[in-house]
């Protein structure tokens, strides 16, 4: 565990059941909660119902949603869930499930955390930074969303921290004098990857930074050497350019369609890159690193401090390198989000595949603090009490959310399972930081990993239960399976308000928008259809019908509701369906 590599040494990594261990707790940490309970939200049934109509059309070039191309994004995450979906459910006829179209999010999370310990080990020469940085985004907001979600957002993250991986070796390589080919077409593969999963815009801003991290010093060769731009962008080219050709092809429009997403569609590129700087990335990226944002205070005083020591080079010493190092990875996590800054579009996780570099940059903070401070019997004291304080707030949770449940007073139900995996999670957690503040005053370094380890098992006993995730989010899935469990697939179904596409794939039945203008002359045809609209909607336009589903939201907010409109089906409700635990 404590292996290190040298600058003039091949890297060899430490015990392969370390990595082992800490993808298995990223697991442990992203599985919970992704079965059937927890439905597909909108954004998300893009993926599964995508996958599901490429395998029942046998068509794995150009994705096809309700019967169109969709060439919003590209194949790669529909090409992992058909995968996932065929380990699953083999010799079966093709199906989707919330599980195996969120199973590449979950291996990919879990993947993307041992290669944020692998770089930050490569970065620093240190595997305490490295590790402590995974498990910091392990345990982020950012990580349990994203992990647990089937949309791209985590397998880009993963593309776009193997280009940061490539590109930090091929800086060690320049340091040491030894060429940077290998490491550059890496760059240029991992970049390809990133492209087929989303497209080259963060990848870009990434290069952008890593080239400013890397421009020519006194006697080095300069970013454009070191990453062999021409070359890397060549073989990322070689990997997806092929893809995008054979698409054209089949489809002519595709090339305008792909322009217009990559620009008109945030207001052209005058207007998305050339606005007043806003500071709402900022405000997400520090959502997205919830609870550790913190942390991010300590990074410019370190850069500040080691900046300062740099005449340290001219002597041999580690710390330059380091310090370079931090201002490496920095670099690559600023321009994106100062760039994202300036755009028209305001979608926070973007930022997702910058969060392990922010994490990395906050562990080299923390370890640097804790360098200076020493080891004194101050230092123990306050470790002490910050673990006695975890296991106190661990312990009152444990016992609140306990006490409500019992007490029926919950508004989420739970099944047992989820309240012993929620009891048991919390009060290991709190024994932990019990057994940590005892070992605090002889050996404070271990007691740190012990508060490092209650804060996993809280996120974990968090997944676990769901309780995390606002049931709100998921009601139009539960509606959509109320409707499919209460329409007649006979009749045609209609949305005039309502959530198109988690109703066209939980149905599983063509479902077709229908203007309220229309609405009198769709009632003359035969067979009448299901309507689905707001429950206010229908109340102010007096339409006569039986409401036969209406959805469970929070109070406030208007249901959607499915209509029988049949003549004489009277004006009865129906009792709201049931909803159960994400």
């Amino acid at each position: 565990m404590n292996q290190t590599p040298s600058s003039g040494s091949r890297i060899s990594l430490p015990a392969w059941f370390a990595w082992v261990g800490l993808f298995l707790l990223a697991l442990l940490l992203g599985i919970p909660g992704n079965g059937a309970k927890r439905p597909l939200d909108a954004h998300e049934i893009f993926v599964a119902r995508t996958a599901l109509e490429m395998q029942r059309l046998g068509e794995y070039v150009v994705p096809y949603f309700g019967g169109q191309i969709r060439l919003q994004k590209p194949p790669l995450n529909y090409w992992m869930a058909i995968a996932a979906e065929r380990a699953i459910h083999q010799g079966t006829a093709p199906v989707q499930t919330e599980w195996s179209a969120r199973l590449p999010s979950i291996v990919l999370g879990a993947l993307s955390v041992v290669a944020t310990a692998a770089l930050g080990w490569l970065v620093f020469d240190s595997l305490l930074i490295g590790a402590l940085g995974a498990l910091l985004f392990a345990t982020s907001i950012g990580y349990h969303a994203w992990a647990r979600s089937a949309q791209p957002e985590m397998a880009y993250t993963f593309a776009c921290l193997l280009w940061i991986f490539a590109a930090a070796w091929a800086r060690r390589e320049a340091l040491a004098g030894r060429g940077t080919w290998r490491a550059s077409c890496c760059a240029g593969a991992a970049l390809g990857l990133a492209v087929l999963v989303k497209g080259p815009l963060l990848p870009a801003f990434l290069l952008a930074g890593a080239l400013i991290a890397l421009r020519k010093r006194a006697g080095g060769p300069g970013g454009l050497r070191t990453l062999h731009v021409g070359a890397g962008l060549a073989m990322a080219l070689v990997c997806s350019v092929p893809y995008f050709l054979i698409v054209a092809q089949r489809a002519p429009d595709a090339a305008e369609f792909w322009r217009a997403q990559m620009f008109d569609r945030t207001g052209g590129l005058g207007q998305a890159w050339w606005r007043p700087l806003e500071f709402f990335y900022v405000g997400q990226a520090l959502k997205l690193l919830l609870p550790w944002s913190a942390l991010l205070v300590l990074i410019p005083y370190g850069l500040v401090r080691d900046a300062r020591s740099a005449r340290a080079r001219e002597h041999g010493s580690d710390e330059s390198t380091r310090s370079s190092s931090a201002r490496f990875l920095a670099w690559c996590a600023l321009v994106p989000c100062v760039v994202l800054s300036f755009s028209a579009g305001r979608k926070g996780y973007y930022l997702l595949p910058t969060m392990p570099l922010w994490c990395l940059l906050g562990a080299w903070a923390v370890a640097r603090a804790f360098e200076r401070a020493g080891l004194n019997q101050l230092t123990a004291r306050r470790l002490t009490l910050a673990l006695r304080v975890h296991g106190a707030v661990l312990a009152a949770a444990a016992a609140a959310v306990l006490g409500l449940i019992i007490a029926g007073k919950s508004r989420i139900e739970l099944e047992t399972a989820y309240v012993v995996a929620l009891a048991a999670g919390l009060a290991l957690a709190a024994l932990l930081a019990v057994l940590g503040s005892v070992l605090a005053a002889r050996q404070p370094r271990r007691a740190a990993l012990a508060l490092l380890a209650c804060a996993c098992l809280g996120s974990f006993a968090i997944a676990a239960t769901g309780l995390s995730s606002s049931p709100s989010r998921y009601s139009h899935g539960e509606f959509a399976r109320e409707v499919a469990r209460s329409a007649d697939p006979s009749r045609p179904l209609r949305v005039i308000e309502g959530d198109q596409q988690t109703l066209l794939f939980y149905c599983d039945q063509p479902v077709s928008t229908l203007r309220a203008e229309d609405l009198p002359l769709e009632l003359t045809r035969t067979p009448l259809p299901w309507i689905v609209d707001r429950q206010s909607n229908w109340v102010a336009r007096g339409s006569a019908g039986r409401v036969v589903v209406r959805e469970q939201t929070p109070q406030g907010e208007d249901p959607n509701v499915l209509i029988d409109p049949t003549p004489g089906a009277g004006q009865s409700t129906a009792v709201p369906h049931k909803v159960g635990t994400y």
